[in-house]
C-alpha cells in the first residue's frame, strides 16, 4: 500500500494544481475605443481611487493618474499602499505635479480593497515635482515617482535644476527619503526625462529610461550604487552601441551639480545610442532588461554582461499579430506608442499603449507569453481602455493575483455605466485608478461570474481562507444531480463530507472551516450524472 501512495500522490496534488492565473484569458476583440472597459469575461475591476475623491486632509485627489505602484506591507499581497503619480504637469493647464499615498488592505469576506486612507505626498523640501509620470517600486519597501519633465530653473538655491529627477518615496513618513541631511531627489542618478525606474532584487542595479520630450533625444541609463538598497550615491553609465547586438556601458559623470544637471548632454557626447522615447525599463524573470521605444513599437531586450553588452535584440515588434479571441481568430496590427512594461509571476509581459493619436493604436493592453519569438509568435490583447484613455502604471501583488491600473484622461463625455466587482456603478469620465483580477479573486457576487467560466473551473472563495471563515465553492451544472462534496487534507484523508442535491445552472454552497487545520486541502464534487469538479485551497 505505501508503494501504491507514493505513486499517487504526486499525480493527485498534479490534479488538483492546475489554478487559473491573472494570466488566463480568452484575448478581448481589437476595435476603436468605446465609453466602457473591455475586459475578458474571466475578469473584473474595482474602482480604487478616482480624481475628485477627498485625500484625508480634506483635499481633493488630483488628476492625470499614472504610476499606479503597489507597496507591500511586509510583503504582503493583501495589505500595503499604492504610491499613485498625479501627472498633472505638462499636458494640461492644472499645475505641476504630485504623489499620493493610497493606504489600502483586502478585505478577504468581500473579497474587495479597501481604501483606508489618503494621503499627499509632502514633497515642499525639494521644490515640489513636476510631470510625475511612471515610478518603481524597490526591494526594500518604498516607491520611486520619476518626473518626465526637466526645468532648469534654481528657485531655491541649492545648486540643482529644479525638475528631472527621480524621487524615492518612503510611505511611512510621507515624504522624500531623508540619506542623512534631510530629504532629497537622486541626484547622483542624473537630471533628464525620467519615465521610470527598474531596480535589481539585490538592490544593486538600477536601470532607467529617458523620453526625449526636451532635448530630442533618450537613453537608457543604468546606475550602479555605492551601496546596495541606497541609490543616493553611485556610479551612472549610458548604453553606447558596438554592434548589431552589442554594446558596451559608458560611464557617465554625475559627481558634481552641473554634471548631475547635464546628464542627456554629456550621454550625447558620449555617443549613447538613441532610442525613440524610452517609456519604460523592466527586469525580466530570466534577469535580461527589456524596455520599450514609444515611437517605433518595439520592445527591445539586452543582456547586461557588466561592463558590455550582448545579445541586444528586439523582443515585439510592431507588426500584425493573429490573436486568438473569443469570436475566433483576428490579426490585429501592434502599431506603435509602447509605454508601461510589468512581468507577472509566469514570465508574462504585460505592455500597455499610449495611442498618441495615430490610426492604428486604440490604447491596448497587450500581453506577450514569455515563449514568444517573431517566428512563434505568442501574444494576446487583454483589454481595451475606455474612449480618449490611455492606460498608464501597472504593478501586480506580490501573489500576482491583483493589477493596479489607472486609466488616465478618458473622455468627460463618456456617460455609459459599468458596474464593477462591488457593485458600484461605474463611469470612466476622469481619471481613475483601479484594481484588476480573475473574478473568482475579486467581488462577493457569485451572480455575477461567467457562465464560461463556471463551465470551465469551479470558483472558490476566499482562497486563501482564514481558518473560521466560509469557504464558499460556485459551480454551473448542467442537469439535477446528486453531489458528493468532499475536503481531502494533504494525505488524501477525508476532513469534510457532504450530500446535496445540486439544481440546473449555477450552484453555490458554504463549508465551514472551523475544524480544520491550517493547510492545504483538495474539494472534490462527484456528480451522479458524471459531473466532477476540484479545486486546491489553502486555510490560514
Amino acid at each position: 500500500m505505501k508503494k501504491i501512495a507514493i505513486l499517487i500522490l504526486p499525480l493527485f496534488i498534479f490534479l488538483f494544481s492546475n489554478a487559473q492565473t491573472i494570466g488566463t484569458f480568452t484575448s478581448v476583440q481589437s476595435g476603436a475605443q468605446v465609453p466602457q472597459l473591455i475586459l475578458p469575461a474571466t475578469h473584473t475591476f474595482q474602482v480604487l481611487v478616482k480624481n475628485g475623491d477627498l485625500r484625508t486632509d480634506g483635499l481633493a485627489v488630483m488628476g492625470w493618474h499614472d504610476f499606479t505602484g503597489y507597496i507591500p506591507k511586509g510583503g504582503s499581497s493583501k495589505d500595503g499602499y499604492v504610491l499613485l503619480n498625479e501627472e498633472i504637469g505638462g499636458y494640461s493647464s492644472e499645475g505641476g505635479g504630485g504623489i499620493s499615498l493610497v493606504r489600502t488592505h483586502f478585505n478577504t469576506t468581500k473579497q474587495l480593497w479597501v481604501v483606508d486612507s489618503i494621503n499627499q505626498i509632502n514633497l515642499s523640501a525639494l521644490e515640489g515635482t513636476y510631470g510625475n509620470c511612471s515610478g518603481g517600486i524597490t526591494p526594500w519597501g518604498t516607491g520611486v515617482s520619476a518626473e518626465e519633465q526637466v526645468t532648469s530653473t534654481d528657485s531655491n538655491g541649492d545648486g540643482y535644476n529644479k525638475n528631472g529627477w527621480l524621487i524615492e518615496i518612503d510611505p511611512l513618513t510621507l515624504k522624500a527619503r531623508d540619506f542623512g541631511n534631510g530629504p532629497q531627489k537622486l541626484w547622483a542618478m542624473g537630471c533628464i526625462d525620467h519615465e521610470n525606474v527598474a531596480i535589481k532584487n539585490d538592490g544593486t542595479v538600477a536601470y532607467t529610461g529617458s523620453d526625449n520630450n526636451n532635448n530630442g533625444f533618450a537613453f537608457l541609463y543604468k546606475f550602479v550604487p555605492d551601496v546596495a538598497n541606497n541609490l543616493s550615491e553611485g556610479k551612472l553609465y549610458v548604453f553606447k552601441s558596438t554592434g548589431t547586438t552589442t554594446g558596451d556601458w559608458i560611464q557617465v559623470p554625475n559627481t558634481t551639480k552641473p554634471d548631475r544637471n547635464s546628464t542627456n548632454s554629456l550621454a550625447k557626447g558620449l555617443q549613447a545610442k538613441d532610442f525613440g522615447g524610452i517609456e519604460d525599463v523592466e527586469i525580466g524573470p530570466d534577469g535580461k532588461v527589456y524596455f520599450t521605444e514609444k515611437y517605433t513599437g518595439r520592445v527591445y531586450r539586452l543582456t547586461d554582461n557588466g561592463a558590455d553588452i550582448i545579445n541586444f535584440e528586439t523582443f515585439v515588434e510592431s507588426t500584425n499579430y493573429t490573436v486568438n479571441t473569443d469570436a475566433g481568430q483576428q490579426v490585429i496590427p501592434w502599431g506603435n506608442g509602447n509605454d508601461n512594461l510589468c512581468f507577472d509571476g509566469e514570465g508574462n509581459l504585460w505592455v500597455l499603449q499610449d495611442g498618441a493619436g495615430t490610426s492604428l493604436q486604440y490604447n491596448y493592453i497587450w500581453m506577450v507569453r514569455p515563449g514568444h519569438t517573431a517566428l512563434s509568435p505568442m501574444v494576446e490583447l487583454f483589454a481595451r481602455t475606455p474612449l480618449g484613455c490611455e492606460p498608464t502604471g501597472i504593478t501586480f501583488t506580490p501573489d500576482y493575483k491583483y493589477m493596479f491600473i489607472s486609466m488616465q484622461h478618458p473622455s468627460g463625455t463618456n456617460k455609459a455605466k459599468q458596474v464593477d466587482a462591488g457593485g458600484d456603478t461605474v463611469q470612466f469620465n476622469t481619471h481613475t485608478s483601479i484594481v484588476i483580477a480573475r473574478k473568482e479573486n475579486l467581488g462577493n457576487i457569485p451572480t455575477s461570474l461567467s457562465k464560461i467560466q463556471l463551465k470551465d473551473v469551479m470558483t472558490v472563495f476566499p482562497n486563501p481562507v482564514k481558518k473560521g471563515e466560509l469557504l464558499n465553492l460556485a459551480f454551473d451544472v448542467p442537469g439535477i444531480q446528486e453531489l458528493d462534496i468532499e475536503v481531502l487534507n494533504i494525505n488524501g484523508a477525508k476532513k469534510v463530507s457532504l450530500h446535496k442535491t445540486s439544481k440546473k445552472g449555477e450552484n453555490i454552497y458554504s463549508i465551514s472551516t472551523d475544524e480544520l487545520p491550517s493547510g492545504i486541502y483538495f474539494v472534490t464534487i462527484t456528480g451522479s450524472g458524471g459531473f466532477k469538479k476540484n479545486a486546491k485551497i489553502t486555510i490560514q
